[in-house]
Protein backbone atom coordinates (compact mmCIF):
# COMPACT_ATOMS: atom_id res chain seq x y z
CA UNK A 1 0.00 0.00 0.00
CA UNK A 2 1.30 3.43 -0.89
CA UNK A 3 0.20 5.11 2.35
CA UNK A 4 1.92 2.40 4.39
CA UNK A 5 5.13 3.05 2.48
CA UNK A 6 4.77 6.76 3.15
CA UNK A 7 4.35 6.15 6.86
CA UNK A 8 7.38 3.87 6.82
CA UNK A 9 9.33 6.65 5.15
CA UNK A 10 8.63 8.93 8.10
CA UNK A 11 10.10 6.36 10.49
CA UNK A 12 6.79 4.73 11.50
CA UNK A 13 7.80 1.25 10.36
CA UNK A 14 6.77 -0.62 13.49
CA UNK A 15 3.08 0.27 13.24
CA UNK A 16 3.01 -0.50 9.52
CA UNK A 17 4.56 -3.94 10.04
CA UNK A 18 2.15 -4.59 12.92
CA UNK A 19 -0.89 -3.78 10.79
CA UNK A 20 0.32 -5.86 7.85
CA UNK A 21 1.11 -8.82 10.13
CA UNK A 22 -2.23 -8.62 11.91
CA UNK A 23 -4.17 -8.49 8.65
CA UNK A 24 -2.23 -11.52 7.42
CA UNK A 25 -2.54 -13.72 10.52
CA UNK A 26 -5.97 -12.62 11.79
CA UNK A 27 -7.86 -12.14 8.52
CA UNK A 28 -6.21 -13.51 5.37
CA UNK A 29 -4.98 -16.91 6.52
CA UNK A 30 -8.03 -17.88 8.64
CA UNK A 31 -10.53 -16.77 5.97
CA UNK A 32 -8.61 -18.54 3.19
CA UNK A 33 -8.49 -21.69 5.29
CA UNK A 34 -12.21 -21.41 6.03
CA UNK A 35 -13.18 -20.81 2.40
CA UNK A 36 -10.96 -23.46 0.80
CA UNK A 37 -10.77 -26.25 3.38
CA UNK A 38 -13.96 -26.06 5.47
CA UNK A 39 -16.40 -24.73 2.91
CA UNK A 40 -14.76 -26.57 0.00
CA UNK A 41 -15.06 -23.62 -2.36
CA UNK A 42 -11.79 -24.32 -4.15
CA UNK A 43 -8.57 -22.37 -4.61
CA UNK A 44 -10.08 -19.59 -6.72
CA UNK A 45 -12.14 -18.49 -3.69
CA UNK A 46 -8.96 -17.80 -1.75
CA UNK A 47 -8.70 -14.49 -3.63
CA UNK A 48 -11.72 -12.99 -1.86
CA UNK A 49 -10.26 -13.21 1.66
CA UNK A 50 -6.99 -11.83 0.31
CA UNK A 51 -8.76 -8.81 -1.11
CA UNK A 52 -10.79 -8.39 2.07
CA UNK A 53 -7.62 -8.44 4.20
CA UNK A 54 -6.09 -5.73 1.99
CA UNK A 55 -9.16 -3.56 2.50
CA UNK A 56 -8.95 -3.98 6.28
CA UNK A 57 -5.20 -3.33 6.17
CA UNK A 58 -5.83 -0.11 4.22
CA UNK A 59 -8.44 1.04 6.73
CA UNK A 60 -6.06 0.41 9.65
CA UNK A 61 -3.21 2.27 7.95
CA UNK A 62 -5.51 5.17 7.04
CA UNK A 63 -6.67 5.38 10.67
CA UNK A 64 -2.99 5.55 11.72
CA UNK A 65 -2.46 8.37 9.24
CA UNK A 66 -5.45 10.30 10.56
CA UNK A 67 -4.33 9.83 14.18
CA UNK A 68 -1.09 11.67 13.35
CA UNK A 69 0.85 9.28 15.59
CA UNK A 70 3.31 8.83 12.73
CA UNK A 71 4.54 12.40 13.25
CA UNK A 72 6.59 11.20 16.21
CA UNK A 73 8.86 9.29 13.85
CA UNK A 74 9.23 12.39 11.72
CA UNK A 75 10.34 14.47 14.70
CA UNK A 76 12.95 11.82 15.56
CA UNK A 77 14.26 12.03 11.99
CA UNK A 78 14.48 15.82 12.28
CA UNK A 79 16.59 15.47 15.42
CA UNK A 80 18.80 12.78 13.94
CA UNK A 81 19.53 14.52 10.66
CA UNK A 82 19.24 18.14 11.83
CA UNK A 83 16.66 18.98 9.17
CA UNK A 84 13.35 20.77 9.64
CA UNK A 85 10.62 19.06 7.60
CA UNK A 86 7.89 21.59 8.42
Amino acid sequence: MILGGGLSGTGDTRSDILRVGLSLWLIKIPLCYLAVIHLGLGPKWSWWPMNFSKIIQGIWIFKRYLSKGWLEGLSHAEEEFGVNFA
